[in-house]
């Protein structure tokens, strides 16, 4: 058998090198933040899913009492409202330090039904 000459050398180490490169073993590309196909499947309401969600996380401060900082989200038109203006989607998926809520981040299950429950026009 000859001997590969220098310049057939280093083609074929290049080459070699290009196809495996790009090969990565059960690699998968997936959407960064994909919907958990369990909340696609049920139809998200304001008054079964959201309600819930932001009473347990929003509320406590985004209400005329005890602390008073607007927007309120004590009722479906206000969360709806804030929703709308692309206020609440944007605040829960910051990751800056002002992300809501302060203290504990929403699951990703709450996270996806806010976003199916505004991608489906905000049921009640």
């Amino acid at each position: 058998m000859k001997p590969l000459s220098n310049i057939s050398y280093w083609v074929f180490t290049i080459f070699t090198i290009v196809l495996f490169s790009g090969c990565k073993k059960n690699e998968i590309t997936e959407n960064p933040n994909p919907i958990d196909a369990s909340v696609d499947e049920t139809p998200i309401t304001y008054q079964s899913h959201i309600k819930l969600i932001i009473d347990n996380n929003c509320k406590g401060c985004h209400s005329p009492s005890p602390l008073n900082i607007p927007p309120y989200l004590t009722s479906y038109e206000e969360v709806k409202q804030s929703a709308q203006q692309g206020t609440l989607l944007s605040v829960i998926f910051d990751s800056n330090p002002k992300a809501m809520p302060p203290n504990k981040p929403l699951t990703k299950q709450e996270k996806d039904m806010l976003t199916v429950w505004t991608n489906n026009n905000y049921p009640n």
